[in-house]
Protein backbone atom coordinates (compact mmCIF):
# COMPACT_ATOMS: atom_id res chain seq x y z
CA UNK A 1 0.00 0.00 0.00
CA UNK A 2 2.74 2.49 0.92
CA UNK A 3 4.61 1.72 -2.30
CA UNK A 4 1.40 2.47 -4.22
CA UNK A 5 0.97 5.79 -2.40
CA UNK A 6 4.59 6.84 -2.93
CA UNK A 7 4.96 10.05 -4.97
CA UNK A 8 1.28 10.24 -5.97
CA UNK A 9 -1.88 12.04 -4.86
CA UNK A 10 -4.69 10.07 -3.24
CA UNK A 11 -8.05 11.08 -1.79
CA UNK A 12 -9.34 10.44 1.70
CA UNK A 13 -13.15 10.47 1.65
CA UNK A 14 -15.18 10.31 4.86
CA UNK A 15 -18.96 10.28 5.00
CA UNK A 16 -20.94 11.44 8.02
CA UNK A 17 -24.60 10.64 8.67
CA UNK A 18 -26.69 11.96 11.56
CA UNK A 19 -30.01 10.34 12.30
CA UNK A 20 -32.47 10.83 15.15
CA UNK A 21 -35.55 12.70 16.36
CA UNK A 22 -35.97 16.20 14.97
CA UNK A 23 -36.29 19.24 17.20
CA UNK A 24 -40.07 19.11 17.29
CA UNK A 25 -40.03 15.30 17.83
CA UNK A 26 -42.80 14.85 15.26
CA UNK A 27 -40.39 13.74 12.58
CA UNK A 28 -37.08 12.02 12.13
CA UNK A 29 -33.96 13.75 10.88
CA UNK A 30 -31.59 12.17 8.40
CA UNK A 31 -28.78 14.45 7.30
CA UNK A 32 -25.36 13.74 5.95
CA UNK A 33 -22.29 15.11 4.33
CA UNK A 34 -18.83 14.14 3.23
CA UNK A 35 -15.29 15.48 3.24
CA UNK A 36 -12.69 14.88 0.57
CA UNK A 37 -9.05 15.62 1.28
CA UNK A 38 -6.23 15.12 -1.20
CA UNK A 39 -2.88 13.91 0.12
CA UNK A 40 0.38 13.59 -1.80
CA UNK A 41 3.08 11.38 -0.41
CA UNK A 42 6.70 12.19 -1.00
CA UNK A 43 8.75 9.68 -2.94
CA UNK A 44 9.33 6.80 -0.51
CA UNK A 45 12.39 4.63 -0.72
CA UNK A 46 12.27 0.98 0.34
CA UNK A 47 14.17 2.07 3.49
CA UNK A 48 11.56 4.79 4.25
CA UNK A 49 8.81 2.19 3.98
CA UNK A 50 10.66 -0.37 6.09
CA UNK A 51 11.38 2.24 8.78
CA UNK A 52 7.72 3.26 8.91
CA UNK A 53 6.55 -0.36 9.03
CA UNK A 54 8.91 -0.97 11.94
CA UNK A 55 7.05 1.68 13.96
CA UNK A 56 3.86 -0.47 13.85
CA UNK A 57 1.90 2.81 13.83
CA UNK A 58 0.09 1.68 10.67
CA UNK A 59 -1.24 -1.57 12.18
CA UNK A 60 -4.89 -0.60 12.73
CA UNK A 61 -5.20 2.16 10.14
CA UNK A 62 -7.52 1.83 7.17
CA UNK A 63 -5.14 3.65 4.83
CA UNK A 64 -1.92 2.03 6.14
CA UNK A 65 -0.65 5.21 7.80
CA UNK A 66 -1.43 7.60 10.66
CA UNK A 67 -1.17 11.18 9.45
CA UNK A 68 -1.41 12.46 13.05
CA UNK A 69 1.73 10.57 14.06
CA UNK A 70 5.01 9.60 12.47
CA UNK A 71 3.10 9.06 9.22
CA UNK A 72 2.90 12.85 8.81
CA UNK A 73 6.46 12.63 7.55
CA UNK A 74 5.27 10.53 4.61
CA UNK A 75 3.05 13.29 3.26
CA UNK A 76 4.44 16.07 1.10
CA UNK A 77 1.17 18.01 0.61
CA UNK A 78 -2.29 17.97 2.18
CA UNK A 79 -5.05 19.74 0.28
CA UNK A 80 -8.12 19.96 2.48
CA UNK A 81 -9.14 19.02 5.99
CA UNK A 82 -6.37 17.43 8.07
CA UNK A 83 -8.95 16.06 10.55
CA UNK A 84 -10.61 14.18 7.71
CA UNK A 85 -7.37 12.30 7.09
CA UNK A 86 -7.20 11.45 10.80
CA UNK A 87 -10.69 10.00 10.53
CA UNK A 88 -13.42 12.41 11.61
CA UNK A 89 -14.16 15.58 9.63
CA UNK A 90 -15.45 17.71 12.50
CA UNK A 91 -16.02 20.68 10.16
CA UNK A 92 -18.66 18.60 8.31
CA UNK A 93 -20.41 17.69 11.58
CA UNK A 94 -20.22 21.30 12.73
CA UNK A 95 -21.76 22.46 9.44
CA UNK A 96 -24.58 19.90 9.63
CA UNK A 97 -25.49 20.94 13.17
CA UNK A 98 -25.44 24.63 12.23
CA UNK A 99 -27.55 23.98 9.12
CA UNK A 100 -30.08 21.75 10.84
CA UNK A 101 -30.25 23.25 14.35
CA UNK A 102 -29.05 26.79 13.66
CA UNK A 103 -26.10 26.53 16.01
CA UNK A 104 -23.33 24.27 17.19
CA UNK A 105 -21.56 24.37 20.56
CA UNK A 106 -18.24 22.97 19.40
CA UNK A 107 -15.78 24.42 16.91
Amino acid sequence: MLETLSDVWHEVITGVWLSGPALDSSRFMDIGGAAITRVKFRSLSPRDIADYLDTREWSDKAGAYAIQGIGRGLAEHIDGDFENVIGLPTHVIHGLFKEYFGYCRFQ
